[in-house]
Parts: C-alpha cells; structure tokens; sequence
C-alpha cells in the first residue's frame, strides 16, 4: 500500500450517531464505544457521542466537527442523507469511518468510498452487513490502532496498516462483517 493520501493534523475524533436510536440500542453501543476510546487515549472533539434524529441537527454541531480529524458516523441501513449533509457543509481533509447497522444496500459505502479527496481522502465504511459488537469491535481495533501509530499526521499507510488489523481480529473471532477503505 503506498497511499500518498495524508491528514496532517494529529487524531481528534468525533462520533455522529444518525440511527435515531430507532431499534432501542443503537446510542447505548456508541456511547460504551465513545467511552472505551476516551479510556484508551484517544483525544475526542466532543466528550459524548452527537446523537442526531435529523440532518438539521448537525449544523449547531459545526465547531466540532472543524476540530476534528476524524468523524466517525453510525447510520441505519443505506440512509445518506446525513453522509451527503457532512460532504457538503465539512471541510476537509478527515479520516471518515461509517459504520452502517442493517440491511447492507451498498449504496452508503458507494457513496463513502468515493467522496471528493479534499473532504475525506481516507475513508472506511462496511462492506458487508454489520451486527453491533462486529462493528464496535472493529473501530475500537481500528482507531486505537491509528492512534497508536500517528502523532502529529494520519497518512494512507497507518489507516491501511490500521484497517488490515481491524479486519483481521474480526476474522480470528469468525465475525463476517467486513469494512473497505479507501486512500
């Protein structure tokens, strides 16, 4: 993998939960996983997760998400609504991760992975259905993996280097979801 994608900005992450909390769990695994990655050192743009019900809701959102480097979105199924309001309205660059619960239509990770370079030049989304501990478990791999191997910048490399662990753990637990990236 010889990416020349980079973020030259240290990793600060943010979490968007856009699932409306419709089936009862969906805030409750964001919010543990937002938790565990505070524990774990991550610097975080917002100390909770930015649970939304609406696009609209995100505006009043806007200096954190210029201070992040990374936005984590959880979403339901194929909706991207949410992801085209972030293309439109963030500035770039970021590290983008979704993470889709449901029904897996591909038209969500189509969309992630192929944004405009100038707002998120490194991307991951699913490229498979994903149960909630499947997907905890891989951005709780991955973005500490991240963490641990940027300092002052994120290149296409580390996310490479990142993902591949994060796949591979989901592999050895004989999960199926699989996430793609894009550098």
């Amino acid at each position: 993998m010889f990416s020349t994608s980079a973020i030259e900005r240290p990793l600060r992450l943010l979490l968007i939960d856009a699932t409306g909390n419709s089936e009862g769990w969906e805030w409750d695994v964001s919010g543990r996983l937002m938790s565990v990655l505070g524990k774990r050192g991550l610097v975080l743009a917002e100390k909770q997760v930015i649970a939304i019900t609406s696009v609209s809701d995100l505006a009043v959102h806007a200096p954190s998400l210029g201070a992040a480097s990374c936005v984590v979105l959880f979403c339901p199924g194929d909706d991207v609504d949410v992801w085209h309001w972030l293309t439109t309205n963030v500035n770039g660059p970021k590290l983008a991760v979704v993470c889709q619960w449901g029904d897996h239509g591909g038209l969500l990770a189509e969309a992630v992975l192929k944004a405009p370079d100038a707002w998120a030049p490194i991307a991951v989304a699913p490229d498979s259905a994903v149960a909630p501990r499947e997907g905890a478990l891989f951005l709780l791999k991955f973005l500490t993996e991240l963490n641990l191997h940027s300092d002052d910048r994120m290149t296409g490399r580390m996310a490479w280097f990142a993902w591949t662990k994060a796949n591979e753990l989901l592999k050895r637990r004989r999960m199926t979801a699989r996430f793609r990236l894009r550098t």
